[in-house]
């Protein structure tokens, strides 16, 4: 009778997890759909309520863009800042160009971000990565009165 319970409850446990993997899968296509059709607002709510769960990288980047559309820039640069510090390879790399673009674009700190885009465009991530850093990195520079050394990355 025991062992029987045991594998029922296992059983249960199982099915219940499954089911929680498929819920949280079911709310990020929601999200993701909600973004796609412009209703940022709701997508974030939709995206926060994901991480509240734990770690989700593709619901904090996403959550991040949608930060940035509402003009909430410091919020998304929290999560970028928390993403290249947890994340390996060409995540990681995809984390600190986001942020090095948006303290470029719409933080004006230059110097902060030709930092992460050189350590970008320098490391370890795919060929289109480093090239959108070297693109944004000889803009940097441009910016910070440098252009000798934009035209030759440029």
């Amino acid at each position: 009778m025991l062992r029987g319970m045991k594998r029922f409850v296992l059983l249960f446990l199982m099915m219940a997890c499954a089911g929680v993997v498929k819920a949280a899968d079911g709310t990020l296509a929601f999200a993701n759909g909600l973004a796609r059709r412009g209703m940022v607002r709701q997508a974030a709510q939709e995206y926060e309520s994901i991480l509240k769960n734990g770690p989700n990288d593709e619901a904090s980047f996403a959550l991040a863009g949608c930060y940035e559309k509402l003009g909430w820039d410091e919020k998304a640069r929290e999560i970028y800042r928390e993403l290249a510090g947890r994340l390996t390879g060409n995540r990681q790399a995809a984390a600190r160009l986001r942020l090095a673009v948006s303290l470029l674009y719409r933080g004006d700190k230059p110097e902060e971000a030709l930092t992460l885009l050189q350590s970008v465009a320098d490391g370890t991530a795919t060929e289109e990565t480093k090239q959108a850093a070297r693109l944004n990195l000889g803009r940097c520079l441009m910016r910070l009165g440098r252009t000798k050394e934009a035209e030759a990355i440029l």
